[in-house]
């Protein structure tokens, strides 16, 4: 590979991240400032803006390439309903997931016992501030999802073209 391909390859790349990086960008910072809100005064914030920031540049990539596997587009011939359905139940599940491994961390570096985490991990799972931000990202997640497929099905061009 060359090094005009590599920068043509690379430029393509960055273009087609930049809209999920924007949106998730601005998405998981209200979440974290909100949430931040929520908290009690003695509570430790173990992330920064900048950290969630860089977060969503890491989501934006990713997401491009989950959407690339071929057992994501499940539905292709399909209405647009199935798509979605099938990949924000995809998402939902891992988001979870990866809410209870946040929660089962913090509560890990709080105490320095794993342990004791594990143990009040259920406490902490019927928390309404777990909920409230679980389902803050899966309504971020089901709009990016909705409107992903929808540009998919209509074309960037006319998506473009619709909104702007």
């Amino acid at each position: 590979m060359n090094l005009k391909h590599f920068a043509s390859w690379m430029k393509e790349e960055i273009l087609r991240v930049i809209p999920a990086v924007i949106f998730f960008g601005i998405a998981l910072n209200l979440i974290y400032f909100t949430v931040g809100l929520a908290l009690r005064p003695d509570d430790t914030r173990y992330f920064s803006y900048l950290t969630v920031t860089v977060t969503a540049l890491v989501v934006g990539k990713v997401l491009l390439l989950v959407n690339a596997l071929p057992f994501i587009n499940a539905f292709p011939q399909k209405p647009l309903i199935y798509n979605i359905v099938w990949k924000f139940c995809i998402f939902s599940v891992t988001i979870f997931l990866l809410e209870v491994l946040h929660s089962f961390l913090h509560l890990w570096l709080k105490t320095s016992d794993a342990t004791f985490a594990w143990e009040h991990l259920g406490h902490e799972l019927l928390s309404p501030l777990f909920w409230a931000t679980a389902l803050c990202l899966f309504l971020v997640f089901g709009v990016y999802i909705t409107f992903s497929e929808l540009t998919r099905v209509i074309g960037i061009d006319k998506m473009k073209k619709i909104m702007f």
